[in-house]
């Protein structure tokens, strides 16, 4: 069960609890550690979100927008 920390990751990321915990287990990271990195990575993407629609392809679908990311 998520507590605190993965909690909060579960609600501001859009994420499944059970998903954040099964990743955290696949990868043998902290659900804790796993949970920051989440809240960190959200606030990244949305801080990011209207250079990333102006400058990146992207569908939306049912609602949820999904940026093409190129590699590099």
């Amino acid at each position: 069960m998520l507590e605190g920390d993965s909690a909060t990751a579960a609600d501001e990321s859009g994420l499944d609890g059970a998903t954040i915990e099964r990743v955290a287990e696949m990868a043998d990271v902290e659900h804790q550690t796993l949970a920051t990195a989440l809240v960190i990575l959200h606030a990244e993407l949305i801080g990011r979100h209207s250079n990333l629609e102006h400058s990146t392809d992207y569908v939306t679908v049912d609602g949820t927008r999904a940026y093409r990311v190129h590699q590099s």
